[in-house]
This record gives C-alpha cells, sequence and structure tokens, in this order.
C-alpha cells in the first residue's frame, strides 16, 4: 500500500514537473507575440509618419542627394571644406557625419565636441550663427580640432528642421538637430554675413534632407527588429499588407502550410496560400477591419491525415 502511495506521489510530481515546463513555454510564447504585436505597432506608425508605404525614397538615394548637396554648399560658399555635426543625445555630443567636403574618414571620426563646447556647441544651444575670423586665436574655438581639420576661418549655423502648418504655414514645431561649417574661404578671403544667409537657407535644405534619412535608417531598422521576432515566434504568423501582399511568413507558417523554407514568397495571399481556412480568416479580417481569433483545422501539408 504505501509503495503504491509513493509511487503515485512520485507521477504526481512528474506531472507537476511537466505542468511547470509547459507553463514556462507558454509563458515565453506569450512574451514573444506581445513583443511582436508592440514592435508591429510602432512599424506601423513610423510608416504613416513617413509615407514608406507609399513609396520611400531609397536610402542610397537620400545620400547621393546629401552629398551632392555638401559638395555645392562647399562651392557656393567658395570653402575649402564643409561638414556637418549631428547631436548625440546619449552621449551630449555633436558628432561629424558624412558626407563631408576635404575631410578625411579619420578627421571626421576625431571630430566631436560636447554640446556644452566650442562654437559648434554655442552655436547649437543658441541657434544662431557664428563667423570664426581667426580660428587659432578665438577664444572660443577648440585648439586640437582647429589643428587636426587645419581651420583659418569659417561659419557654423544650426542644422534646424521646422514643422509649418498646412493651412496658414505657420512653424509650430522646431527642433535643431545639429550644425553645419564651412571652413576656409578660399583664395586667402574671410566669410562675410552674406555667407552666412547664404549658408542658414542652404543648411534649411541639407537638415531636411538629413532628417528624412535617419527616419528611414530607424524604420528600416525597425523593420529588420520586427522580422527577427517573427521569425524567432514558435506560433506560426504571416504578415498580410492591405492591399493583399504578403509582406512577411515566419518558419513555424511556412511549416503549417507546406511551404519550403527557401521558397520565394511573393503576391497575393490567395494565389500564395491554398489552405482555405487561412484564406478565409484573412478574408473575413480585411472585411471586418478588426482583431479576429479563430481556431483552425489545417490538413497536414504532407498529405496525411
Amino acid at each position: 500500500m504505501s509503495e503504491s502511495i509513493e509511487n503515485l506521489k512520485s507521477t504526481i510530481q512528474q506531472l507537476e514537473s511537466k505542468v511547470s515546463t509547459l507553463e514556462q513555454d507558454l509563458h515565453e510564447k506569450v512574451v514573444a507575440i506581445t513583443a511582436l504585436e508592440q514592435a508591429n505597432k510602432r512599424l506601423e506608425e513610423r510608416i504613416k509618419e513617413s509615407d514608406v508605404d507609399s513609396g520611400p525614397t531609397p536610402l542610397t538615394e537620400l545620400e547621393e542627394t546629401l552629398k551632392r548637396l555638401v559638395a555645392r554648399i562647399s562651392m557656393i560658399l567658395q570653402a575649402e571644406k564643409c561638414v556637418f555635426m549631428l547631436f548625440d543625445s546619449d552621449a551630449g555630443e555633436l558628432v561629424a557625419a558624412k558626407p563631408a567636403v576635404n575631410l578625411t574618414d579619420e578627421q571626421i571620426r576625431a571630430f566631436r565636441v560636447r554640446a556644452t563646447e566650442g562654437i559648434s556647441g554655442e552655436v547649437f544651444r543658441d541657434q544662431k550663427p557664428i563667423i570664426l575670423y581667426d580660428a587659432m586665436n578665438d577664444p572660443r574655438t577648440i585648439k586640437e580640432n582647429v589643428g587636426v581639420l587645419n581651420i583659418t576661418n569659417g561659419v557654423c549655423v544650426p542644422l534646424v528642421i521646422e514643422k509649418r502648418d498646412e493651412a496658414t504655414n505657420k512653424v509650430i514645431e522646431r527642433k535643431v538637430i545639429g550644425v553645419m561649417h564651412v571652413f576656409n574661404k578660399r583664395y586667402g578671403n574671410v566669410f562675410i554675413q552674406e555667407d552666412v544667409n547664404l549658408l542658414t537657407r542652404l543648411a534649411h535644405n541639407a537638415a531636411s534632407v538629413i532628417a528624412s534619412a535617419q527616419l528611414f535608417r530607424e524604420v528600416v531598422q525597425e523593420k529588420e527588429e520586427l522580422e527577427h521576432v517573427i521569425e524567432s515566434v514558435y506560433a506560426g504568423l504571416i504578415m498580410v499588407h492591405h492591399s493583399g501582399r504578403i509582406m512577411q511568413m515566419n518558419p513555424s507558417a511556412r511549416a503549417m502550410l507546406g511551404i519550403g523554407a527557401n521558397e520565394r514568397i511573393s503576391g497575393d495571399y490567395r494565389d500564395v496560400i491554398k489552405a482555405e481556412p487561412v484564406i478565409d480568416l484573412i478574408n473575413k479580417a480585411f472585411n471586418e477591419s478588426q482583431e479576429m481569433e479563430e481556431e483552425l483545422s489545417l490538413d497536414d501539408p504532407e498529405g496525411s491525415e
């Protein structure tokens, strides 16, 4: 009798252990799915903000546009060098970035200053341009940077992004994302107020391109993170664009629907998915424009029951 009780206790312990393991697995799946839902919502919001869904400008095109713009700024202002610096909020620094005119990659990497220091920091904080007549003797300059970049004179203006009201064209939001420099007026000349006015207008255009490129990179990064979450989730997941185009399908969904891991998926979901219950569920979700929760029974893709 006692032996039977001990066996029963042992069996109960084993079952409890299995239940605990299953609960842990279930918890991990719920966490993963929750993370997926949150990532998907963030991505949808960013896509709406940037109009990515309506046909984005490729990142390479934005970078080429910025490269041409920086070269044009240098030419128009007759400056030997041109470079912009973006504010890194985590580090509290203004950091030089590509593309630049007549600066090496090493000089660009080295050119960074605290947002509280130097000419760059003052222009960033006060949002007012500064003409630099004598870089070596001006007390506001950081002499190490003057030496490394071989600066004699220059102009620095803020990089400002403005959001305007569509009806009134009034500025409703203004954000400074960094500063733009031109250095060393050609032919031994110095920069004057007319140069400041020109650079201010040109920097406004540059700021718009820079902001677009930054937003594009962020959207691409979030998309890649979302795809990673989708791939790692145990449940079968399919992302379908409102036009009907399949955007993403993870390995679990491929296995359930009999689609090979290396098989390229493109086109309308009704052409790609052969399981009628899944097609019907997607159709219903689109027609009712709300979240759906149904239990489906699918045939084994291998052909067995």
